[in-house]
């Protein structure tokens, strides 16, 4: 099996404790191929990923400085 070009993660971080929350921001911090990723997690978010797409009212916001404050 080959290394897939992207991965689809819907709430990545529910029910995952500590360790394992560890290890998948790890996985995902080296992964090279493109993520899409729906989270609520804006932490998680914050250690994994370089830009934001967010849909408000049919629109797309590009987001590229991510903060766990938003």
């Amino acid at each position: 099996m080959e290394t897939p070009d992207l991965l689809i993660l819907d709430e990545p971080t529910n029910h995952l404790d500590m360790e394992t929350l560890a290890w998948l921001e790890q996985y995902l911090q080296n992964y090279r191929g493109a993520l899409l990723i729906v989270s609520h997690d804006r932490y998680f978010l914050d250690r994994v990923v370089n830009e934001i797409y967010d849909m408000h009212s049919g629109v797309w916001i590009i987001t590229k400085v991510i903060t766990a404050n938003l």
